[in-house]
C-alpha cells in the first residue's frame, strides 16, 4: 500500500462506495446444472408441444381432403391424399410445415379462372391485375 493513502479518507470512502456495489460473482457448479436442467426442459416441452402442432395441422388437413365426397372434389381428395401421404414424412420443423403449405398446398387448394389465371408463387404476387 502507498504511503499517502494511508489515513486518506477521501480514498477511504471512495473504497467504501466501491466495496458497498455488488460484486461479480460466478455462479457456483449446482447452480450452472440446475440452470442447463431447466433450459434443457424447456427445450423438451417446447419440441413436444412444436410436434402436436404439426399432428394437429395434418390431421386438420388430411380429414378434410378426406370429407370431400362429392364428385367434383374427387380428383382434388385424391390428389391430396397421395400429396400428403408422400411428403408429410419431411415434416420436421413448423418452418417445413410452413413451407409445405405455401409450396405444395396452396397450389391443390388454388382454383385458377379467367381472373387469377397468375400462380401465386411469392408473398408479393397476388393475382393478375388485367
Amino acid at each position: 500500500m502507498r504511503l499517502d493513502l494511508v489515513g486518506n479518507q477521501e480514498y477511504l470512502d471512495k473504497l467504501r462506495v466501491l466495496r458497498a456495489e455488488p460484486a461479480y460473482r460466478p455462479l457456483r457448479h449446482s447452480q450452472i446444472i440446475e440452470r442447463k436442467g431447466k433450459v434443457e426442459k424447456w427445450l423438451f416441452w417446447k419440441l413436444i408441444l412444436e410436434f402436436l402442432f404439426i399432428l394437429l395441422i395434418c390431421n386438420l388437413v388430411f380429414f378434410n381432403a378426406m370429407n370431400r365426397w362429392s364428385e367434383s372434389d374427387f380428383y382434388t381428395s385424391q390428389h391430396l391424399r397421395s400429396l400428403i401421404e408422400d411428403d408429410v414424412a419431411s415434416l420436421t420443423r413448423l418452418r417445413s410445415l410452413e413451407g409445405f403449405f405455401k409450396h405444395a398446398l396452396s397450389s391443390v387448394f388454388t382454383k385458377t379462372d379467367w381472373y387469377n389465371t397468375k400462380p401465386i408463387s411469392e408473398a408479393g404476387d397476388r393475382y393478375e391485375t388485367s
